[in-house]
């Protein structure tokens, strides 16, 4: 999983980071700070902060200055990966 999510992410479309949602609580059920994000994905916190700045991972920056990532949009990621996988094979 670790090395398909590195490749994966080398060569992503870039993404543009968005606005931050307004509902608290929503926010904290849908994100990861860089850290989960990293536990998640199985990469280096240093890996997913790169990403996350160079916009293949597509992120929140809050005002505090921590960055954001929509859960839900890292699993949409896979399910396009995998779609794109199958259709080649």
């Amino acid at each position: 999983m670790k090395q398909r999510a590195q490749e994966y992410f080398s060569s992503a479309p870039k993404f543009i980071i968005g606005k931050e949602f307004h509902n608290r609580k929503r926010i904290r059920k849908m994100t990861m700070n860089i850290q989960e994000t990293s536990k998640y994905l199985g990469l280096n916190e240093f890996t997913t902060y790169r990403l996350v700045k160079n916009g293949k991972i597509p992120a929140v920056k809050k005002e505090d200055g921590q960055w954001m990532v929509d859960k839900n949009k890292i699993n949409g990621l896979f399910d396009i990966a995998m779609e794109t996988h199958k259709s080649s094979c």
